[in-house]
């Protein structure tokens, strides 16, 4: 598990995940242009 603090609040994700992804999991809204999962290349 990876920790990070998003917004002044900690949260744990799994390793692997994009940042995008992450925040996502952790329940954070985040608008975005042009992003769709399967378009990722690395990570």
């Amino acid at each position: 598990m990876l920790k990070l603090r998003v917004n002044d609040i900690d949260v744990e994700v799994e390793e692997g995940l994009t940042v995008l992804q992450a925040c996502e999991k952790a329940g954070f809204e985040i608008p975005r242009f042009c992003y769709h999962e399967k378009t990722i290349n690395s990570r």
